[in-house]
């Protein structure tokens, strides 16, 4: 097949990348894979080093350490999620998206508790997110590493999903879903 497009239609055949292969999901087409359905039918997923790179890339917007606004970090997530969404909408994701949402928002609350910083400043805005004032200061008071606290049970509930999306933050399933109406 290489030799006939080489030769006939004076192509260039890149040898690393053009390969026979059965259907699953180490096969990677313009950052899709492909699994076969139960019924059979040949469907297109996520492959795993797209995902990857996304990971990477909504790594660095919400690095603790950038020092970017709040602002600046919502707009170019936002360009993430829409641009990644709209390439990827073909491909069954909904389950891959929930879990990279999970995580996405646990870096988020992660992001907001670092940047609260002080004692004082945690209390308040656990106070003004709805917690008594005995849980408030508790935690406040923890010692415990930012990526735990966020991952607590306490944090979820003070910043729930529905208060991150109302604050502006962009998710991933959602704009899916609404793609898919």
């Amino acid at each position: 097949m290489a030799k006939f497009i080489e030769g006939r239609l004076f192509l260039k055949v890149n040898r690393e990348k053009s390969y026979v292969a059965r259907i699953d999901r180490q096969v990677k087409y313009l950052g899709y894979s492909f699994y076969t359905s139960k019924g059979g039918r040949v469907r297109l997923c996520v492959h795993a080093k797209s995902v990857a790179k996304l990971e990477d890339r909504v790594r660095e917007v919400l690095s603790r350490s950038s020092g970017k606004s709040y602002e600046w970090r919502m707009g170019r997530l936002r360009e993430i999620v829409n641009g990644w969404v709209g390439y990827f909408r073909l491909a069954d994701m909904k389950g891959r998206l929930r879990k990279i949402d999970q995580w996405m928002r646990r870096k988020i609350r992660c992001l907001h508790w670092k940047n609260w910083k002080r004692v004082r400043t945690k209390y308040r805005e656990l106070r003004s997110l709805g917690l008594s004032h005995d849980t408030a200061f508790s935690w406040a008071c923890s010692r415990k590493s930012y990526w735990r606290v966020a991952g607590s049970g306490i944090l979820d509930r003070a910043l729930h999903n529905a208060k991150l999306q109302e604050m502006g933050w962009p998710m991933f399933l959602p704009r899916y879903l609404e793609l898919h109406r």
